[in-house]
């Protein structure tokens, strides 16, 4: 019984993780909102020992075209590196040597996590 509720709280971890980015444009600004990894997922048992996933936290980091642009640029020369971080303003990226799929994003403003995957970049 344990081992169906563990791969079931595994699948539905994947499933959260498969929508961690999300990129909105319109005319003067870009949001970019990721799941915020800093702060707990919350699941909740329903009938029949399954696990439910109820609220995902998410954060947001708003920029201007002009911002935007360089946030891009900055992804991709930080997604070179091995062991890297880079500081803005607004938000500093962190490449790190055990996580070879992922760059991750820390909003300055308001401390929220949120991780790029490598095969994500094509779609900033």
């Amino acid at each position: 019984m344990i081992r169906i509720i563990l791969i079931s709280l595994l699948f539905i971890s994947s499933l959260g993780y498969s929508q961690t980015l999300s990129v909105k444009k319109d005319k003067e600004s870009v949001v970019v909102k990721y799941i915020d990894e800093s702060r707990d997922m919350l699941y909740q048992n329903i009938d029949d020992n399954r696990i439910e996933l109820i609220y995902t936290p998410m954060d947001s980091i708003t920029f201007t075209i002009k911002e935007y642009d360089k946030f891009v640029k900055d992804v991709k020369k930080t997604a070179k590196w091995m062991d890297y971080e880079l500081k803005r303003k607004k938000y500093t990226l962190n490449a790190y040597p055990y996580a070879e799929d992922a760059i991750y994003v820390f909003n300055n403003e308001t401390e929220g996590i949120g991780k790029i995957l490598i095969n994500q970049i094509k779609k900033l």
